[in-house]
Order: C-alpha cells, then sequence, then structure tokens
C-alpha cells in the first residue's frame, strides 16, 4: 500500500507538475501572445514604412528633378532670347552697313555717269602744242616764244584766254588763235596744269 501511495503521491505530483506547467505555458503563451503579435505587426509595418519613405523618396527625387528640368528650360529660354536679341541687333547692324554702302555706291556710280569723262590733257597737248613748243614744252616756238614748261598754271590759263579772245599774243597771236579758238573752258584749264607740270 505504501507502493501505492508513492505512485497515487507521484501521479498527483506529475499532474499538479503538469497543471502548473499547462498554466505557466499559458501564461507564457498569453504574455508572449501581445509581443509576438506586436512583432508581427512591426514586421508588417517596417516594409510599409519602408515602402512609404520609398514612395515619398521618390516623389521627391522627381519634384526635384522636375523643378531642375524647369529651371534649365528657364535657362535655356533666356539663352535663347538673348541669342535672338544679339542676331536681331547683328542683322539691323549689317542691313545697316548694307544700305550705306549701297548708297554709297549709288552715288558714285551717278557721278561717274553725270562728269563728262575728263579732258586728255596730254593727248591736247600732243595734238596742239607738241609741233612747235616740243613733247616737253621745252622749245622756243618758231624761234620766238618763251619756253612754256613749268610756266605757272594760272598764268598760262590767262594766256590761252588771251589768244582766244585776241588780247594777248603780239607776232604770234594769229598762230595761236587757231590753236585755241576751238577749246572750250575744261579744255584750256587741262591744258594749263598739264604744261605747268612739264619739266
Amino acid at each position: 500500500m505504501k507502493k501505492r501511495v508513492v505512485i497515487s503521491a507521484a501521479v498527483a505530483a506529475l499532474m499538479l507538475f503538469s497543471g502548473c506547467e499547462k498554466k505557466e505555458s499559458e501564461s507564457v503563451r498569453h504574455e508572449a501572445e501581445p509581443a509576438a503579435k506586436s512583432q508581427t505587426v512591426q514586421e508588417a509595418v517596417k516594409p510599409a514604412e519602408g515602402a512609404v519613405v520609398e514612395e515619398s523618396g521618390a516623389k521627391a527625387e522627381e519634384a526635384a528633378e522636375g523643378a531642375m528640368a524647369e529651371k534649365e528650360e528657364s535657362l535655356v529660354a533666356q539663352k535663347v532670347g538673348e541669342a535672338a536679341e544679339e542676331v536681331e541687333q547683328k542683322a539691323s547692324e549689317i542691313a545697316e552697313s548694307v544700305k550705306d554702302s549701297a548708297e554709297e555706291a549709288a552715288s558714285v556710280v551717278v557721278a561717274a555717269v553725270s562728269k563728262p569723262a575728263g579732258v586728255d590733257a596730254e593727248a591736247l597737248y600732243k595734238s596742239k602744242c607738241a609741233g612747235c613748243h616740243g613733247a616737253k614744252g621745252e622749245k622756243y616756238a618758231l624761234g620766238k616764244s618763251n619756253i612754256i614748261a613749268g610756266q605757272p598754271e594760272e598764268e598760262l590759263l590767262k594766256k590761252l584766254d588771251g589768244y582766244k579772245n585776241g588780247t594777248y599774243g603780239g607776232a604770234m597771236k594769229s598762230i595761236m588763235a587757231s590753236q585755241v579758238t576751238s577749246l572750250d573752258d575744261e579744255q584750256k584749264r587741262a591744258l594749263a596744269e598739264y604744261i605747268s607740270k612739264l619739266k
């Protein structure tokens, strides 16, 4: 009977121990459940938080890129505007320069067309004077006149006018009159200038 009591005591102890363990296990389980649930929630929240942070970061990055692109577009537009103004100014300057050049060229053409061809004083001298006065005005014409090369232009012009209107010339008056009668004022001036430069 002692054996039975010991077994019964052992069974009772085992049951008691088992019950305590069960209660302890349930207690630990109840205490662990909220912690586990909390941990599970935290584990579930972490990726969500990461996704929110990533999404916020992506949106912020996208917004920053958009702002930079907008700023770059604004700078490009400003540079294009400045370049356009510069091109317009240069084009205006070139147009003004071309206009001035065209006006200048037109005035030269008009002057060339309206101005007589001029007098070939050398050819006139050779045809009218060289026969008596020499190729360079160095001779005494018919041994009676002065050397005409290098005389002052105004003095020569007065003599030519005198020969033409009959107020100058002495013995050579009639010969010289036949040479200068056909000369106009421009030809007389050109001839006087040419003879004054002969040496």
